[in-house]
């Protein structure tokens, strides 16, 4: 008798919570899947959040200041230097060995070569040490990498007559 009426308590409450669920789906946008309360949001919701970004004034200014942006910034930028430092090296290259792309293509070969042999170590060694530890120790060789460079261009450039002297220009 006592198991009768649990058994009829449980129905009644699963028979109820079904009720429930169905008129705040139809209400909501939710259903019930497997005793799981999951709840949609409805058109008219996403449609009114939409529009009230559209018109705020200061969300674009939001976004603007957001990391997202920030990062995508940064990305540009840095992508736009390294290409504009190859560039110019190609250009320095060119004017210093007389109009002649030998030095371009072997600086090209030698930058290639070096991805090749030297890739699989870098990465290892990116993989195993903390995200911001490797990406200051590459900036630091990066810039440090670029300064040397433009100083010694600044020398070759600045006393080329002498240099081409030496050696009978085999130094440039």
């Amino acid at each position: 008798d006592t198991w009768h009426k649990i058994r009829h308590q449980r129905i009644t409450a699963r028979t109820e919570s079904n009720i429930k669920a169905k008129t705040m789906s139809q209400q909501t946008g939710t259903s019930q899947c497997g005793g799981i309360m999951v709840e949609f949001e409805s058109d008219d919701i996403t449609d009114s959040r939409t529009t009230k970004a559209r018109n705020i004034p200061g969300s674009a200014l939001i976004y603007l200041k957001g990391p997202k942006f920030l990062i995508y910034v940064s990305g540009a930028l840095s992508m736009w230097g390294d290409r504009m430092w190859h560039f110019a090296i190609s250009v320095f290259l060119i004017e210093l060995y007389g109009h002649n792309l030998l030095l371009t293509a072997v600086f090209g070969l030698v930058l290639a070569g070096s991805v090749l042999l030297l890739g699989a170590l870098i990465g290892d060694w990116v993989d195993r040490n903390p995200r911001n530890k490797v990406a200051h120790a590459s900036l630091f060789i990066q810039n440090t990498s670029v300064t040397v460079c433009s100083i010694v261009l600044m020398l070759v450039f600045s006393y080329k007559e002498r240099i081409e002297q030496i050696w009978d220009g085999w130094f440039t």
